[in-house]
């Protein structure tokens, strides 16, 4: 999660690193895109409301700045971003590339 983000899903974040789940959030019309660690049970609540926040945002012209993950790095490859929970709060970072 970005430091100071907020999300309405902060409420049922994971406990552990075994219930992390990754979520990728649209912040803006550009297309970027913030990671977010969260409790997996609530994957589908969050895609769901997911869609309904990308659905609102106007195409516009600006630079699409990838993944943005909590340690300050992005990427383009959300497979290369991950998320670990601990004690209610949870980190999300860019793995190195291979």
């Amino acid at each position: 999660m970005l430091r100071n983000q907020s999300s309405p899903f902060s409420t049922a974040v994971a406990t552990t690193g075994a219930t992390a789940g990754l979520q990728i959030h649209q912040i803006n019309c550009c297309g970027s895109r913030a990671a977010i660690g969260i409790n997996y049970l609530e994957q589908e609540r969050f895609d769901e409301a997911e869609a309904i926040c990308e659905a609102q945002y106007p195409a516009c012209d600006c630079f699409d700045r990838g993944i943005l993950a909590g340690d300050g790095q992005s990427t383009f490859d959300a497979a290369r971003v991950a998320a670990f929970c601990n004690e209610g709060t949870c980190a999300t970072f860019v793995l190195p590339e291979k």
